[in-house]
């Protein structure tokens, strides 16, 4: 990186420490009543020309050639992480699967705070909220697939996910 673009790229993305990740959860605790929420993970299309040669790798199920950005935000909208290079074709586990957000996740893993008991809920790790496109992991809370199968906590757990 040319040194004035890498000054603004640390301006604009600092590196985050663990008060910084929890501060955050506070936030969106207080704003969504929803606990050791980090931020928000999702992919978007950016629309782009197809590539010359490039078949059909770029072009989404949406009907258009794209790629994608993966992002990484807090509750506040400002963006912790992001990569944006995977071909529209590639659904959003796929893309997290080989994305520079990944990465930083396992990079920064010892700053994340340290999973807290919540009382009647047990431990529970400081996370990013995911929608259905991802794969659950450690770090990553999606909502229970088929609405929650009826059962009422689930249910209950899917609407305070969505928001």
């Amino acid at each position: 990186m040319r040194p004035s673009f890498s000054v603004l790229f640390q301006r604009a993305f600092p590196n985050l420490a663990r008060e910084d990740f929890e501060h955050t959860a506070r936030k969106t605790q207080v704003r969504y009543n929803y606990p050791r929420a980090i931020g928000f993970l999702d992919g978007k299309h950016v629309a782009i020309k197809k590539p010359v040669r490039s078949r059909s790798v770029y072009f989404n199920y949406k009907k258009f050639h794209s790629i994608i950005l993966l992002a990484c935000c807090d509750c506040d909208y400002n963006i912790i992480a992001f990569d944006v290079e995977a071909p529209g074709r590639v659904g959003d586990a796929g893309v997290f699967r080989n994305s520079d957000v990944k990465r930083w996740m396992e990079d920064n893993e010892d700053r994340f705070p340290p999973t807290r008991d919540l009382g009647q809920v047990g431990p529970v790790q400081y996370h990013f909220l995911v929608d259905s496109g991802f794969g659950q992991n450690y770090r990553m809370v999606r909502p229970f697939a088929n609405q929650g199968d009826g059962i009422e906590s689930r249910m209950r757990f899917n609407r305070k996910h969505s928001g």
